[in-house]
């Protein structure tokens, strides 16, 4: 059953109903604010009421879709708990045009097909002079020149691809509307947008409108960010009504727009639906009503592969900022990483430089995993690689009519809205789209196959790296892959690489679900058993445990150069393996309410001529203290929750 979450926001107080969970929400200072760059307090007085009430009631959905946890992801049977019902109750000006029955419909269409949930919407009448407080404005110069196209701009090599045509090929006067989620993106975008601007010898440089929303870092407790296309769409429709504009366009490829299934799992199937055509026509309808006029969001983009976009930039010989951009999904690397190199995105990109022969531009060091010739250590990983390359393959060798047949309610959804050309023509065009995408991806494919030959024949390369994977032929029955992953307990398989000197390191940097620690209470500093060290880690395992799993590797330093337990072992009983164990199995057992042992595998890795403990653990179904305390994940540190944060987190998780 889903559970139903009430959402009051602003100062909206009610009777909260059995069996709903009920949230609050509040705009403005010290509380959740947009930090808004290059438009003025006199540009958003002469905005219209309803376009104030869009910018707040699309703030409370993003905020409000981050607050509500989807319940983790701990196996590929995400189907039971990835929908949510969201009942928001909101403050507006324009009352009577919101509590429109066609305005609402059309508003919980847009956000249902978006995000996977089902929206609900309750308005009530505020006052009409109030602006929106929850601004802080960057700037009190205004624009002085007249703008012709608002292109949604996210420092990605689709968008940025874009916005190089847009200046370069067609002498637009841009605006580039930025949603920032995180502090990475600024410096990003900022460069990449002066980059732009030095496109611009006369006339107008490119105006950058860059959006941050400040909030607690509490009202997050979930990543999948679905609404964020609304959230993104509602900030370039009102830029765009600033400067008398009735069209917003995001750039994205077509591959990514449609975000047809690899097998029909759920999995990629989840993904981004931020520019697939029905969302697009979606949202213009919904903009058109609001506003009283023609409205449009296009994608320019949408007939092209991401091998396309690739050629594109290069056809306008500005493939050297390729490094600069940014694709990944997770959005959490810096460099030399600035990828993760396993989400749907950074391995499409890969491919397309790849395919382009713009690899130079886009090396290797880039990501932190090369999914070609390293390990992917988890299920989710190697099945979102090999269904990658899966689904190129099973492309190739279709017709249309194949095509269309296999996956028939998806092609048709997005044949429907596309209106410019008949129908069969456009199913023919959605089918070339594909099979060209196909063609590159099984060509890159095939010579990265060739080119490891030698490494695969003697055994070089690690078991699960996509060249194995695909040369023991997963690629063909992915849904064998997702199998495995039921019922059973799954251990991290650990990468190593080698410096320069010699050193030894865990390829894999620490993350919200791994953490290194260089000793259990051996302190190297002082050089003396320490048995207050002890706590560091089991914090680390009760985190895990309340949060969505993870690894911990004892023996691994911070900076991941792997040390060993020689020094720990001295303290254990019997000096072995045998006795480190026992001491913190016991420990676990102790220290924990209720034992999570069940959750919990410990072993032992030889990595390099040192032995590494390894505890993998499971996210527990119940609320588990350390020391009558609660820890959870924080990003890639752990966090004692207390007080007021600890009770909401508990009712949240009980709710769930």
């Amino acid at each position: 059953m889903v559970k139903q979450h009430l959402i009051l926001c602003g100062e909206i107080k009610t009777t909260k109903p059995e069996n709903v969970v009920t949230h609050e929400l509040q705009l403005g200072k010290g509380k959740i604010c947009l930090d808004v760059e290059s438009i003025t307090q006199k540009m958003v007085q002469d905005l219209p009421d309803v376009i104030h009430d869009l910018l707040e009631i699309a703030t409370y959905v993003y905020v409000g879709d981050q607050m509500v946890s989807r319940g983790g992801l701990k196996s590929f049977d995400y189907a039971e708990k990835w929908g949510r019902c969201l009942d928001f109750r909101i403050p507006v000006r324009e009352y009577e045009l919101w509590s429109d029955p066609k305005i609402k419909e059309q508003l919980e269409e847009l956000l249902s097909f978006a995000s996977g949930d089902t929206y609900s919407f309750d308005f009530v009448q505020r006052k009409r002079s109030e602006l929106p407080k929850f601004l802080n404005l960057k700037t009190d110069i205004t624009p002085e020149y007249e703008y012709d196209e608002i292109l949604l701009f996210s420092g990605g090599l689709d968008s940025f691809t874009g916005a190089v045509d847009k200046i370069v090929a067609h002498k637009n006067k841009i605006v580039l509307v930025s949603h920032q989620s995180n502090n990475k993106l600024v410096g990003l975008q900022r460069k990449l947008h002066k980059y732009l601007a030095s496109l611009c010898s006369a006339g107008p440089k490119p105006l950058h409108v860059p959006v941050m929303i400040n909030k607690n870092k509490r009202l997050t407790q979930e990543t999948s960010q679905r609404t964020r296309s609304f959230l993104y769409g509602a900030l370039g429709a009102i830029i765009a009504t600033m400067f008398k504009l009735n069209r917003v366009k995001f750039y994205e490829n077509g591959i990514i727009s449609c975000n047809l299934p690899f097998d029909g799992q759920t999995l990629q199937a989840r993904s981004t639906r931020s520019t697939h055509p029905k969302l697009l026509h979606l949202f213009s309808l919904f903009i058109s009503e609001l506003t009283d006029s023609d409205f449009y969001f296009e994608n320019p983009y949408f007939a092209k592969t991401k091998t396309d976009v690739v050629e594109r930039l290069l056809e306008l010989h500005h493939q050297k900022c390729i490094e600069d951009t940014r694709s990944c999904a997770k959005s959490v690397y810096r460099k030399p990483h600035t990828h993760c190199g396993t989400c749907s995105q950074c391995i499409d990109r890969r491919f397309a430089t790849l395919a382009s022969q713009c690899q130079e531009h886009d090396p290797s060091q880039l990501y932190a995993i090369d999914i070609f010739k390293e390990e992917l250590n988890n299920i989710h990983d190697r099945a979102m690689a090999v269904g990658f390359v899966g689904f190129a393959n099973s492309l190739e060798s279709m017709t249309v009519d194949n095509f269309v047949q296999k996956f028939s309610s998806d092609v048709h959804e997005i044949a429907r809205y596309i209106s410019n050309q008949k129908y069969e023509v456009t199913l023919k065009n959605i089918f070339d789209l594909h099979y060209r995408h196909a063609v590159k991806v099984d060509k890159v494919m095939d010579a990265k196959c060739k080119e490891n030959i030698s490494l695969v024949r003697k055994g070089m390369l690690p078991n699960n790296c996509l060249i194995n994977m695909v040369l023991r032929g997963e690629h063909r029955d992915i849904g064998k892959l997702f199998e495995k992953s039921k019922g059973k307990k799954t251990q991290r398989e650990i990468a190593v690489r080698h410096d320069n000197n010699g050193a030894s390191f865990v390829t894999e940097r620490e993350s919200d679900i791994l953490e290194f620690k260089e000793t259990l209470e051996y302190n190297v500093r002082t050089k003396e058993r320490t048995p207050g060290l002890i706590k560091s880690s089991l914090k680390t395992v009760a985190a895990f445990l309340n949060t969505d799993g993870g690894t911990l590797l004892i023996g691994v330093s911070d900076s991941g150069e792997i040390k060993g337990l020689n020094e720990d072992l001295k303290f254990a009983k019997g000096n072995n393996l045998d006795g480190f164990e026992q001491k913190l199995r016991s420990l676990i057992n102790d220290r924990f309410d209720p034992s999570p042992l069940g959750h919990i595998q410990i072993t032992f890795n030889e990595l390099q001529g040192s032995i590494v403990c390894q505890i993998d653990v499971e996210q527990s179904s119940d609320v588990i203290a350390f020391d009558n305390e609660f820890y959870i994940r924080d990003g890639n540190g752990t966090r004692k929750l207390e007080g007021r944060e600890l009770a909401d987190w508990l009712r949240r998780r009980n709710n769930k």
